[in-house]
């Protein structure tokens, strides 16, 4: 409910234009109630995404006791496929951990990047194709 009034207001004071403004059309207080709303509203969501969250952090703690997922890290092993080198992590001090090489991962990641791009361009030109052929058979 906040939120459209915050939007209503946005409606009034910023896209009436500055010559509606300086002509008195939208009265002044209304501008400085708009300024006091937005502080509001910021503050609303700030607070309530807070909750959210740490509402949300509860929920998942109480699934993943009540589906046996609490030590899930601990208890996970390494993926028979995987071929990666073992490297010493000193932060969790641990000796044998299996690190998949970073410039593996970065040309795997750039070739993703690209394929991707490809298809969304392929696609818009696809839609743009349809669009030009729609208006040329039309006319």
């Amino acid at each position: 409910m906040l939120g459209i009034l915050v939007f209503i207001a946005d409606m009034i004071c910023l896209y009436k234009g500055n010559a509606e403004l300086d002509l008195g059309i939208v009265p002044s207080k209304w501008i400085e109630w708009y300024h006091y709303l937005r502080l509001i509203f910021t503050f609303f969501v700030v607070i309530w995404t807070t909750v959210l969250l740490e509402h949300w952090k509860r929920v998942e703690k109480n699934f993943s006791i009540r589906f046996g997922q609490e030590d899930f890290k601990d208890q996970e092993t390494d993926r028979a496929n995987f071929h990666g080198k073992y490297k010493r992590n000193l932060e969790i001090n641990v000796y044998n951990q299996k690190v998949y090489a970073d410039w593996k991962r970065r040309i795997k990641t750039t070739l993703g990047f690209f394929v991707s791009f490809i298809l969304v361009f392929l696609s818009v030109a696809a839609t743009l194709g349809i669009m030009i052929l729609k208006t040329y058979m039309s006319n």
